[in-house]
C-alpha cells in the first residue's frame, strides 16, 4: 500500500497536471479580451511555467482526450482516498 506522502505527492501532480491543461484552453490574449484582469494572467503564466519546470513538457505533447480522462479520473480518486467525509462526494468533480 502506498504511504500517505506518496499519495499527497502524487495529487498535487495530477492536480497540478490537469490544471495545466485545462489553463491551456485560453490564451492571455483570448483572457484580456475577456476582461480577465492582468494579474489573474500573470499568475496563470507563472504557475504555467512552474509546472513546466518541475514536470517538463513532454507529458502535455504526449496528451490526448484518454490520457487527460485518466488524470482526472486519478484525481478524484485520489481526492476520494484522502477525504474523510465519506458521504460527501462533491469533491470528486475534477
Amino acid at each position: 500500500m502506498k504511504s500517505k506522502k506518496d499519495i499527497m505527492e502524487y495529487l498535487e501532480e495530477v492536480e497540478n497536471k490537469v490544471w495545466y491543461v485545462r489553463s491551456m484552453t485560453h490564451t492571455p490574449e483570448q483572457l484580456r479580451a475577456n476582461g480577465t484582469p492582468e494579474d489573474i494572467i500573470q499568475g496563470m503564466l507563472t504557475a504555467r511555467k512552474r509546472v513546466e519546470e518541475t514536470y517538463g513538457t513532454n507529458w502535455y505533447e504526449q496528451i490526448d482526450d484518454w490520457e487527460y480522462s485518466f488524470l482526472s479520473g486519478a484525481l478524484a480518486t485520489l481526492r476520494w482516498v484522502i477525504d474523510n467525509n465519506e458521504t460527501d462526494k462533491r469533491f470528486l468533480d475534477t
